[in-house]
């Protein structure tokens, strides 16, 4: 396949050569010339766009998963936090218990 369009340009230089003047062909040979610098720095200005877009997808994966590691972080820190309330609710409520029943004899022993 490679070699169809290597034949194909050769074919089309030659066809050149044998209906246009050497100074036609030096003008098409500047004009063809312009068009690959030209396509060349469309290139390198894509790779450099398209470089900076990987890098500044690279910079919010990290921000993504420093953000999910502080609400990791956080949840164990509430996990925590939901523990102590729970001991301190169930020992008040046995302390409340405890004092409503000596309330409740104390009250008793009144009568």
């Amino acid at each position: 396949m490679a070699n169809r369009g290597l034949q194909s340009a050769e074919d089309q230089a030659n066809s050149l050569f044998q209906q246009k003047t050497v100074a036609e062909i030096k003008s098409i040979e500047k004009l063809t010339r312009n068009d690959i610098e030209r396509k060349k720095e469309e290139l390198r200005q894509m790779v450099g766009e398209r470089y900076r877009e990987l890098i500044d997808a690279a910079d919010t994966v990290v921000d993504m998963k420093n953000t999910a590691k502080k609400v990791m972080s956080d949840i164990g820190h509430m996990q925590q936090q939901c523990r102590s309330l729970h001991k301190l609710h169930q020992h008040n409520s046995v302390t409340a218990i405890t004092t409503d029943e000596d309330r409740y004899y104390n009250v008793c022993a009144v009568y």
